[in-house]
């Protein structure tokens, strides 16, 4: 597959997948949280074997929303038990969650088949599927907000423009500058959150002056 890029997935096993997978799931909730709470989580899950995972039953439900050191958010434990179950059948029909991904045509059938309601991964939708194949090596950008908003205010996208829209610019900028796409993405990120914040810009020390927000702030 051409758009895998090489990182340091070579040895990952099914487990890091579902483990990468799950962390998606539980995007939209701050960082900081997710991380205090990772290993509570990963005890929670079994250290994210997928195989007794599939195995909880509503008993078991019951018994993580009474946890108090994970993340109680009911519809992300429930998704995470359904893609265990998942997983288990794409692993025994491709062998390997490598070669399932690997399965696919093209960059867009997989992003298409991964997301829930198209029948893939519950709690993966047209945003953190790109987060998720982010982490796992491809090479692509994640269309959250504060790339988003970086764009709108540079006068790139409009406020209805569609993921696909936001997607296929950073890439753009990345061929432009012979960079990888993962780069331009945390470059995005960072940029969004410490100089194009969303209240009080430093404006005064943006250096994009093209940019008609920037031309505005400074009026």
């Amino acid at each position: 597959m051409k758009y895998y890029r090489n990182l340091s997935t070579e040895d990952w096993t099914d487990r890091d997948y579902f483990e990468t997978l799950t962390r998606s799931v539980f995007s939209g909730i701050r960082n900081n949280i997710i991380e205090d709470r990772w290993t509570a989580i990963s005890d929670a899950f079994s250290d994210f074997d997928f195989n007794k995972v599939a195995e909880y039953d509503e008993n078991k439900l019951h018994e993580l929303m009474e946890n108090d050191r994970i993340i109680r958010h009911e519809g992300k434990i429930k998704a995470t038990i359904f893609n265990a179950k998942k997983m288990v059948e794409v692993v025994r029909q491709y062998g390997s969650f490598k070669n399932y991904l690997n399965s696919f045509p093209s960059f867009d059938s997989l992003i298409e088949k991964l997301q829930g309601y198209y029948g893939g991964f519950k709690g993966i939708g047209e945003r953190n599927v790109y987060e998720f194949l982010k982490e796992i090596g491809f090479s692509t950008i994640k269309p959250d907000l504060q790339v988003k908003k970086v764009f709108l205010r540079l006068g790139l996208i409009g406020k209805k423009a569609s993921v696909e829209e936001i997607v296929e610019i950073g890439m753009t900028m990345a061929k432009e500058v012979n960079e990888r796409p993962c780069t331009i993405d945390w470059l995005l990120w960072r940029f969004g959150s410490e100089v194009c914040k969303t209240k009080n810009p430093l404006c005064d020390k943006c250096s994009l002056t093209f940019c008609s927000f920037r031309k505005l702030m400074l009026k």
